[in-house]
């Protein structure tokens, strides 16, 4: 088995600096009562592309994450993971884009997964070994970052489900040391460029009012779909948010991921919105970003509706 370390790789250090020049670093706001926070497991939604790259930067603690077993493989076995299931099927991606991306990342994805002591997961009987390393790792001290978003639809800004390997880990871990470690769940937005630490949550706490794995994962997912509501209310009481930039910019990433040949969307379709004086602004934006072949097909009583296609 390999060491374990309690810091990054020598070659992760140069690779984030490279990194930090082209990734802002997110404002964050932590409820916790510390600027960081004790050893625990954190979980947060994905963010499609960008959220496990700016939490491995710029996260205020040291963690070691979960990652599909993919990644830890030879070139050939990551490229696929990345050309067909990555950015096609969960991003939506044109093909061209996807094969470029995942010829480029596949090359430096090794490197990067190795500097960070990506602990790969599997979808069968293989799990077991990564619960064993996870539990290795907890016992050196390191904190574990876990992303438990269901993504088979894709991924969303409203979580819709939440896996309960990270449920399972911190069950076992407290069978083998007697302790409950803390569960910290975040919501990082890429287009407000900021991220929201929740407070601690204890599993046994949650297991004592009775609630199960499958329960206790859907608490939490609920719990980050809170934050992300939280951390948008935080966002318009600074200065520089600016509402309608805001809108149009959570739009075209939408329209960036069609999966299919079109997608439909309304105003309702999108949460954590501002009041419903905006709804009429949000209506306008969705009409300018409108091209040639795009089309409107219900604006009954201002209930607009837009068929945008794959761009």
């Amino acid at each position: 088995m390999k060491k374990i370390k309690t810091k990054h790789g020598i070659i992760f250090n140069p690779l984030t600096k490279i990194f930090k020049l082209f990734k802002k670093k997110p404002k964050i706001y932590n409820l916790n009562e510390e600027e960081t926070h004790d050893q625990g497991i954190i979980i947060s939604n994905h963010s499609a592309a960008s959220g496990p790259l700016t939490l491995s930067i710029y996260y205020p603690t040291f963690f070691v994450p979960w990652g599909t077993y993919e990644m830890t493989e030879k070139y050939t076995v990551r490229w696929k993971y990345l050309y067909h299931v990555f950015y096609t099927q969960k991003l939506g991606y044109n093909k061209f884009k996807s094969f470029i991306l995942a010829t480029l990342f596949g090359v430096i994805s090794k490197m990067l997964y190795n500097g960070m002591q990506l602990i790969p997961t599997y979808p069968n009987l293989n799990f077991k070994h990564t619960i064993k390393l996870s539990i290795n790792h907890l016992k050196k001290g390191n904190s574990i970052l876990v992303f438990p978003e269901d993504s088979n639809t894709g991924y969303h800004e409203k979580l819709i489900k939440y896996n309960n390997g990270f449920v399972y880990l911190s069950e076992k871990y407290f069978k083998e040391t007697k302790i409950d470690l803390p569960i910290y769940p975040v919501y990082y937005h890429k287009v407000l460029g900021s991220m929201i630490i929740g407070k601690k949550v204890y599993i046994n706490d949650l297991k004592d009012k009775g609630l199960n794995r499958t329960e206790i994962a859907d608490y939490f997912k609920d719990i980050t779909n809170e934050l992300a509501h939280e951390l948008f209310k935080l966002e318009r009481k600074r200065p520089i948010f600016k509402e309608e930039k805001v809108f149009k910019l959570r739009l075209i990433n939408k329209l960036k991921n069609i999966s299919g040949n079109y997608i439909e969307l309304s105003v309702n379709d999108f949460d954590f919105l501002n009041n419903k004086e905006t709804y009429l602004t949000y209506q306008e934006i969705m009409k300018k970003v409108m091209t040639k072949k795009d089309e409107i097909i219900n604006e009954f009583k201002g209930r607009l509706k837009i068929r945008y296609y794959r761009r």
